[in-house]
């Protein structure tokens, strides 16, 4: 699964405690179902993507992402991370809430949840057996973790200095430690990009990817202004922000796409109203961004508008393509879950 770096904003914000066990609770029935769209998403048809699911999380925005496979969807929010099965929005799974622990993120398999005992003990929980199968014994203050896209690696950046443990998900064991990112900013995060390789080290308005297996540091991406979302290409090519930028006199909220390699601006575009999520589609030729009225769809790394949908007094706050770029999926920052697609 693509690393989601809106979630990274997500988990920042939510306190989610993991219950003990797996429950089943009951939901409305969903209206329709996934199984009658046939195409693709792409820059042809983009404009008619049409709302055909929807589902109520719960009272504050969800970040969603989907499964590996495309047979289930995760949704975290303040009432905990659930599962919801894609073809009709039915929940399957729960992470129930409490009061002290944090939920940073959910693996591709559907099945495990990285999540943080009250700031200190770092845990993998699994949903399929109701039990912790990993602790990850991280001795320094972490606010923040993320699997990479095969589940198989945790990244745990420290708070007291400018480092990130890389920690086997299996044994619990640390695998290496990364240092090089330099920044005067005193919150940072880092997590990793669409391969296990690559790391995206960030801070207020400074953006920089990492080549995990070299331990080197790619070209810094400075911005203006506080940066709101980060996302890159599957293949690791094109690095997408969201931070407000002067756009010939106006200084206004815009998407930069980057080149990876050289740092190198491809393109900017002005938007209308601020940015909270970006998502590449699976084959890297469209960027999805959920704004404060919706969502607006763009080509790859020309920046040109290839749809547009509007969301009646719904922000859509988190962004995921499904893996054969069918669907979109979007969390909302009232807690509602909709998934979107082209019907023939």
């Amino acid at each position: 699964m693509k690393r989601k770096p809106i979630k990274r904003i997500w988990f920042f914000l939510a306190l989610v405690t993991i219950a003990a066990g797996c429950t089943t609770p009951a939901t409305p029935p969903a209206t329709e179902s996934t199984s009658g769209a046939t195409a693709a998403i792409s820059a042809d048809n983009a404009n008619s993507l049409k709302h055909i699911l929807q589902v109520d999380s719960g009272e504050d925005a969800a970040s969603v992402a989907w499964a590996a496979d495309g047979s289930a969807v995760w949704v975290v929010n303040p009432n905990g991370a659930s599962l919801y099965a894609s073809e009709s929005l039915d929940m399957i799974g729960m992470y129930e809430s409490g009061p002290e622990a944090v939920v940073y993120d959910v693996s591709s398999d559907g099945d495990s949840a990285l999540v943080s005992m009250g700031g200190s003990a770092l845990e993998i929980f699994n949903v399929s057996s109701g039990e912790t199968s990993t602790r990850i014994p991280a001795e320094y203050p972490f606010a923040s973790a993320s699997f990479s896209p095969d589940g198989s690696l945790a990244a745990v950046p420290a708070m007291d200095a400018w480092e990130v443990t890389i920690w086997d998900t299996d044994s619990g064991e640390a695998v290496q430690t990364l240092t090089g990112f330099e920044t005067a900013a005193p919150v940072y995060d880092a997590f990793f990009g669409a391969h296990s390789d690559t790391l995206i080290w960030t801070a207020r308005a400074t953006v920089q990817p990492m080549t995990i297996s070299s331990e080197s540091m790619g070209p810094p991406l400075y911005h203006e202004d506080f940066v709101s979302t980060v996302a890159i290409s599957p293949d690791g090519q094109v690095i997408a922000t969201s931070a407000a930028a002067t756009i010939g006199d106006s200084f206004q909220p815009a998407i930069t796409l980057w080149d990876a390699a050289s740092g190198e601006i491809l393109r900017q575009v002005g938007i209308p109203t601020a940015v909270n999520a970006l998502d590449f589609s699976p084959d890297g030729i469209l960027i999805a961004a959920g704004t404060q009225d919706g969502m607006l769809i763009l080509t790859s790394p020309e920046g040109s508008t290839a749809g547009k949908i509007t969301i009646d007094g719904e922000g859509v706050f988190s962004l995921d393509f499904s893996p054969d770029g069918t669907y979109l999926l979007a969390g909302g920052s009232s807690g509602t879950v909709q998934v979107f697609a082209v019907i023939p």
